[in-house]
């Protein structure tokens, strides 16, 4: 009787669809980050972050985002705190390191409704209809500078 109902059950999942196979939970982490930051005279700096993301499950693309305003910061206006309003992207690059032209990412900004804080966002779409992905990585940098991101 027991088998016959675990059967049952079984079947009615295969038949509506709840199958564990259609269940596609994107999960990733970093292989490696690694972060240059090239200070000038005039306290503008320059950042690139190079970076490899291991991905499991149904993947587009990647993305970067970058703090340009901290809701929560408690300095005093004169002071740089959390966040950089003041940038500009120099580059996206691929796994080889090529510089990507502008049509190949998009730039963005956006607010955390929950926090306040506000983005710049870079993303690049490399599947639109998505990719599975099983432990494999992708590749890219970006690099930017920032402005009056020094002060004293």
């Amino acid at each position: 009787m027991k088998t016959s109902l675990l059967f049952l059950f079984l079947l009615t999942l295969i038949f509506f669809g709840i199958n564990p196979k259609n269940i596609n939970a994107l999960t990733f982490s970093y292989d490696y980050y690694n972060v240059d930051i090239n200070i000038s005279n005039d306290s503008t700096f320059t950042v690139k972050e190079d970076m490899s993301l291991s991905f499991d499950g149904l993947t587009h693309g990647v993305r970067a985002d970058i703090l340009t305003n901290n809701s929560n910061c408690s300095f005093t206006t004169d002071k740089t705190c959390g966040g950089f309003d003041r940038l500009e992207l120099l580059g996206v690059y691929n796994e080889e390191g090529t510089k990507l032209n502008s049509a190949q990412y998009t730039t963005s900004t956006y607010q955390d409704d929950q926090t306040g804080n506000q983005y710049y966002r870079i993303e690049r779409l490399l599947y639109p209809d998505g990719k599975m992905f099983y432990g494999e990585s992708i590749k890219w940098s970006i690099e930017y500078r920032v402005y009056v991101g020094i002060k004293w």
